[in-house]
């Protein structure tokens, strides 16, 4: 995908001589080699934006890996994963009326962010039973990027998840039972 911004038709909005563009480029990939499964995708987006400074990019990529052992037939083992990272600007208030789409003092601020998860996951199943074990580790790091000021941000998240199900024929119903445990460590200069 490709685009741009046409300038404003009232000339005191324009703050910039260049074209300002938005592009998006995706990418897929898929494919079974034997009992194992693959999967990838990966995605860019670039967009100059129309006010000064409030311009975004990020970059993701994810994967996913499924793999299914020929000895134990109803096991099914796999990973999940992906990795962005993305860079944007913001700001509050607008220079005046004339100047709508330019910062006050042409001052904004830049956001820098990476986030990340892997989820890795072991089921099995037969006829009348199924037991599941999945966890996830998520990760999102912020940065303001201000001078003078201590401003990152940060969260780690650690999920771990057990599920069994069994079906009982003779009252036409399913019992699910489970446990999960979560830790969240957070740190925050200011909010």
């Amino acid at each position: 995908l490709y685009g741009y911004y046409d300038n404003p038709k009232r000339e005191s909005l324009v703050w910039s001589e260049d074209k300002n563009e938005i592009i998006n480029f995706d990418i897929l990939h898929s494919e079974i080699i034997g009992n194992t499964s693959f999967f990838l995708s990966g995605n860019y987006f670039k967009d100059d934006g129309y006010r000064m400074g409030q311009n975004i990019s990020r970059k993701r990529i994810s994967a996913n890996i499924k793999y299914f052992p020929k000895k134990i037939k109803d096991l099914q083992i796999g990973m999940n994963g992906t990795i962005m990272e993305k860079d944007d600007g913001i700001f509050l208030l607008w220079e005046s009326f004339d100047h709508g789409y330019t910062p006050l003092d042409s001052m904004f601020y830049r956001k820098n962010s990476l986030l990340y998860q892997l989820n890795p996951y072991v089921s099995l199943t037969n006829k009348k039973s199924e037991h599941k074990l999945s966890a996830q580790i998520l990760n999102v790091s912020l940065n303001f990027n201000e001078t003078n000021i201590e401003n990152d941000m940060s969260s780690k998240i650690y999920y771990l998840d057990y599920k069994y199900k069994h079906n009982i024929e003779s009252i036409s119903s399913d019992i699910m039972i489970g446990a999960s445990h979560t830790t969240t460590l957070a740190n925050a200069e200011i909010f």
